[in-house]
């Protein structure tokens, strides 16, 4: 539809404008008409009746939007649309004070609504917005209650040695709390204690750089508690964390390495969800929540109403953990906080991160101290979808039988001195026939570095060289370890070479029976996958496999934890109903 020429409530309408569109002049046009309708002290505007169906639509979207009221009335030719303004607006434009109107909420609307008011709850300033300057005093008496769980305790020095001792005695105490703080002793972090918490007494900006596994994450908040603790003063540590899931299993873990119920002294605040308030020392949060926190602040000073309390000042240290995951809350946050770190001297910052490029952030925060502290990784055996399903299949099979041995393959490079006693010892097994400290070094260590070991000179392996001198048992007990049996000398023999050429069969038969079972095997997994993969649908997260592999596991293993990465908080909740 063309908007030229165009009459609206005062005159007819164009041929050319009855084929439905409608233009953007039109929008424009009515939304002018609109606004001078909302700012008059008229309380109807009719008008005539010459638009077309589509018109009348997009008048009705247009009124919504404004939050004024439209109906069409008549029929046929005669069929015209008027506008009312709100009860609201009518009692502002009269001066007449505004009804109460309570609302009763279904369940499932009260969930929604307090989902909105999690997400942006209204801060001074929003519930104050349409009073005047004068009504300021008015403002900071309203009903809006503030949130306490970033407000640092209230702990009297007595207090606070009473919780000393109450933790110390329930350590005492438990035998599983003590197991726990010895394997916590034994931590790289912990001998970084004391240079963390003298680098925080010198520094307003300390960053952590620390591999995965050295105990970062539930330790720092703790050693920050116990520094604070021995100068008897309170403290309210806020440690960030990029998931909810992770805040929330953080805080659990702390707690239980104290001896505590989750919101004592160790607390979290997510979305929808929080356990601890000001009585926790220690809080842990998303970067959302902090974000917000820092915003809501923001939105206080710039519109110059005066906060009741401000939050900054109750929090002694804030905590960002994973700052090299560089998400946009994490970033915003970092920025805001740099800006209004020198408002607060009081306030200390600790950066932690998995990885070496620490420099960035150090210069970021104007060449802040950096803490590097090593660690190390567990032992891991990697099992794939075939290995899965044929695990799942071969009931009468513990996976785990030979994890034990196998998981100990990267714990260590051997030493050179270590090295130069497998040369001898397998010289002495090609050369003499003496097998004792091969033996010995092999049932010692049950390591597949040590039995996968090949000679600096000559390449030979331990299987190598036990396969030429007829040793059934030994070279079937190398065979169970996971020995690898394909490795070549310098001369381009394997195991099975070295057995033929000194005409040893019986070792010939077992090692060619074990090739042909490994490609038997390997035939058989791939045909496993294959049913697998065409029986469902690989987009889909199949939780019955999952179901079916933690039974198993639970049922080869006597303890120890199993964690699950899923892609989405549905795919869990999906996976936990299953």
């Amino acid at each position: 539809m063309a908007g030229k020429g165009l009459r609206i409530g005062r005159g007819g309408r164009q041929q050319q404008q009855q084929h439905g569109f409608v233009t953007e002049a039109l929008r424009v046009r009515v939304a002018k008409i609109l606004e001078d309708f909302r700012a008059s002290d008229r309380e109807v505007y009719t008008f005539e009746p010459c638009l077309s169906k589509q018109e009348r639509s997009a008048i009705h979207q247009l009124c919504r939007k404004m939050g004024m009221i439209s109906r069409s009335s008549g029929n046929g030719a005669k069929r015209c649309l008027s506008l009312y303004k709100s009860k609201r607006k009518q009692q502002n434009n009269r001066n007449e004070e505004e009804p109460v109107t309570s609302l009763t909420f279904g369940e499932e609307s009260n969930v929604i609504l307090q989902d909105l008011f999690t997400r942006y709850p209204p801060d001074d300033g929003d519930l104050n917005e349409d009073i005047s300057q004068n009504n300021v005093k008015t403002t900071t008496n309203s009903p809006w209650i503030q949130d306490t769980s970033f407000c640092r305790p209230s702990f009297s020095k007595d207090e606070i040695k009473k919780k000393i001792e109450t933790l110390s005695s329930k350590i005492n105490g438990d035998l599983n709390l003590r197991k726990t703080a010895a394997d916590i002793a034994k931590l790289p972090i912990a001998s970084y204690k004391h240079v963390i918490t003298s680098s925080l007494e010198a520094h307003q900006v300390v960053l952590i750089s620390g591999e995965t596994g050295c105990g970062k994450t539930t330790q720092v908040p703790q050693y920050i508690l116990a520094h604070m603790w021995s100068k008897c003063l309170a403290c309210k540590v806020v440690c960030t964390q990029p998931r909810r899931i992770s805040a929330i299993s953080v805080a659990e873990r702390i707690s239980y390495e104290r001896g505590e119920t989750i919101g004592d002294t160790v607390g979290y605040k997510i979305r929808l969800e929080s356990k601890g308030g000001k009585q926790s020392s220690i809080m842990f949060c998303t970067n959302g929540i902090l974000l917000r926190l820092l915003i809501g602040r923001g939105n206080r000073i710039n519109k110059k109403i005066p906060p009741a309390k401000d939050t900054l000042l109750e929090i002694s240290h804030i905590i960002v953990d994973e700052i090299h995951e560089r998400d946009k809350f994490s970033d915003i946050m970092l920025a805001i906080i740099r800006d209004v770190l020198p408002e607060y001297p009081h306030l200390r910052l600790i950066l932690m991160s998995a990885t070496i490029d620490a420099g960035r952030f150090s210069k970021y925060f104007n060449g802040c101290p950096v803490i590097h502290v090593p660690g190390f990784t567990y032992p891991v055996k990697t099992y794939y979808l075939e290995d899965v399903l044929s695990i799942l299949r071969l009931k009468d099979e513990n996976h785990l039988s030979h994890a034990t041995f196998s998981s100990a393959e990267e714990v260590s490079p051997l030493t050179e001195e270590y090295k130069t006693a497998l040369d001898e010892a397998i010289n002495l097994v090609v050369c003499d026939d003496e097998l004792e400290p091969l033996l010995e070094i092999i049932l010692n260590e049950r390591s597949l570095n040590v039995c996968n070991y090949q000679h600096s000179v000559t390449g030979v392996s331990p299987l190598m060289a036990l396969a030429s001198k007829a040793r059934v048992g030994e070279v079937c007990m190398l065979l169970s370890f996971g020995v690898d049996y394909s490795l070549i000398d310098t001369n381009g023999r394997s195991a099975l070479d070295w057995a033929q050429q000194e005409n040893q069969i019986e070792i010939v038969e077992i090692l060619t029976s074990h090739l042909e079972k490994d490609h038997s095997k390997l035939a058989e997994e791939e045909e496993l996958l294959n049913k697998y993969l065409s029986s469902i649908n690989p987009e889909n997260i199949d939780t019955v496999l999952i179901e079916r592999l933690l039974k198993r596991i639970c049922c080869d293993s006597c303890e120890g934890a199993i964690l699950v990465f899923l892609p989405g908080w549905d795919d869990i909740n999906q996976t936990r109903r299953g």
